[in-house]
């Protein structure tokens, strides 16, 4: 069986590839799509990614903000493609500035002690 992390309502899979998973850049950044993940999933996926760890080894995501509050704002919402172009949330999580769009684009940059590993 797969290994699981939870988000509140929102867990995911970590035992096979994802529409938008990333590597960081040469800065540490990492710059992905959500593709059908929830924002959640990849908010995780993106600062383990900038981190160079599991995602399993991160905070619990509900320690920084409400993950059903992120899905309401930047989701797709129940009809199928209901983001908000426009919108986005930024927010530090597990030592990365996080930017999540509602143009599904996940920006996850390493600060602080995170920044120089």
């Amino acid at each position: 069986m797969a290994d699981r992390n939870t988000t509140g309502d929102a867990s995911f899979r970590t035992d096979g590839p994802h529409d938008g998973a990333a590597e960081p850049d040469a800065d540490g950044v990492v710059r992905t799509r959500m593709g059908d993940r929830s924002p959640s999933v990849a908010v995780i996926e993106a600062a383990a990614a900038a981190r160079g760890t599991d995602p399993l080894d991160l905070a619990p995501l509900h320690a920084t903000l409400d993950p059903d509050a992120l899905e309401r704002l930047l989701g797709r919402g129940e009809g199928g493609d209901g983001r908000a172009p426009r919108t986005h949330a930024t927010f530090e999580f597990a030592g990365c500035l996080v930017c999540v769009a509602g143009d599904g684009t996940v920006r996850a940059e390493p600060v602080g002690d995170a920044a120089s590993r």
